[in-house]
């Protein structure tokens, strides 16, 4: 057993900062949890309270059921990757990976196995060699993470491993931990600002916000029922559109009622008792870009959720093409297929798929659970 279990966690700074407050999470043994968050929300400082680097002003840490708190980082039995590569650049690939074994004296025979075992895994066998001056940077950052699969440890900390690496070699590298993960399975805790490495990578996701958890769950969990506003507008590219729009019901029908037009609810929403309370009251409704639709026939077929929004920009990206739109001053994102693509500068017609709306309360902006 190798997990991970934070137990109200803090970190306050001089002047009674609140970087990380009150986290709990317990993390498996064979995980690979992401926390992810924008600039300045506490992820990294939580990995380096993992590691040892950053000290903990309150709360417990256990990794493999032992109490941490005051264990110095290198007898915590983990291994991190930096953002830079922090390679000895006067040093060989198969020095650097080598390192940190030769500073725990192990057998020389032991270290040779063990970074050649490592550079197999990784692809990186015929760089053993060379100097890190003469390696591209995808080959930098596996020597690197190289350096921390020889110490065989139980807990893998990556702190924004790919945020140095061009937009190809990223997607690349991507695939290559991914693999490594499964590969070695242990517990991998990464941290990352980019929300789709976090939905592509981990097996749950920790969302964070002003140093407070804000949701944590799978992938497909957090991407298709959000906590609330922050969640769903952070996780999914492009992120959600959001309307004001006052809950309305006529005839046992609910409407949601914009400055434009009046929607009808799909079906789903039609037996939620949660959405009750908000009649008459303004709410926030949501929805993705993928379930906004342009073509002729889908806006009649949709006659109860077809509106007009001024057409601003499209952007074409071969597969798709993304619809930017102005709907009563609300800024809309439609995602549709290359076919659907219309003149911009001009009123269009688009529909909602009203079967795939979220609503949210204005006031606390946490999702309204139908």
């Amino acid at each position: 057993m190798s997990g991970v279990v934070l137990k109200n966690i803090q970190k306050v700074y001089a002047g009674d900062v609140v970087a990380v407050d009150h986290f709990n999470m317990e993390i498996g043994d064979d995980e690979f949890v992401v926390l992810v968050g924008p600039s300045g929300c506490g992820k990294s400082t939580t990995l380096r309270m993992i590691a040892g680097i950053e000290e903990i002003s309150d709360g417990e840490l256990y990794i493999d059921g032992k109490l941490v708190n005051e264990v110095q980082p290198k007898d915590r039995d983990i291994a991190m990757v930096f953002q830079s590569y922090a390679l000895y650049p006067h040093m060989s690939v198969a020095d650097n990976m080598a390192f940190s074994l030769k500073l725990r004296k192990l057998p020389k025979q032991e270290i040779k196995q063990r970074v050649e075992q490592a550079a197999q895994i990784l692809d990186i066998s015929h760089l053993l060699s060379r100097k890190p001056k003469a390696l591209s940077g995808g080959q930098r950052q596996r020597v690197a993470l190289g350096r921390a699969i020889v110490r065989n440890p139980k807990v893998f900390l990556l702190d924004e491993p790919l945020s140095n690496l061009d937009a190809k070699l990223r997607v690349q590298m991507r695939t290559e931990i991914i693999k490594l993960y499964h590969k070695l399975k242990t517990t991998f805790i990464y941290v990352t600002h980019d929300q789709t490495e976090a939905m592509t990578m981990g097996t749950r996701i920790v969302v964070m916000k002003d140093g407070i958890i804000q949701q944590v769950g799978s992938p497909q969990e957090v991407y298709n029922e959000p906590n609330n506003i922050f969640v769903a507008t952070f996780i999914g590219s492009p992120q959600m559109n959001l309307i004001s729009c006052v809950l309305q019901e006529e005839n046992n029908v609910y409407y949601a009622v914009t400055e434009k037009d009046r929607i009808k609810l799909g079906q789903r929403y039609q037996d939620c008792t949660a959405l009750r309370e908000y009649l008459g009251k303004e709410i926030v409704m949501g929805i993705r870009a993928e379930n906004i639709m342009a073509s002729g026939q889908d806006t009649e077929e949709r006659e109860d959720s077809s509106v007009e929004a001024f057409l601003e920009v499209t952007e074409m990206l071969g597969a798709e093409t993304f619809l930017y739109l102005n709907y009563g001053g609300e800024k809309l994102i439609a995602k549709v297929p290359p076919e659907s693509a219309k003149q911009c500068g001009e009123t269009i017609r688009i529909a909602f798929d009203t079967e795939k709306l979220y609503f949210f309360d204005r006031e606390t902006e946490l999702r309204i659970e139908c």
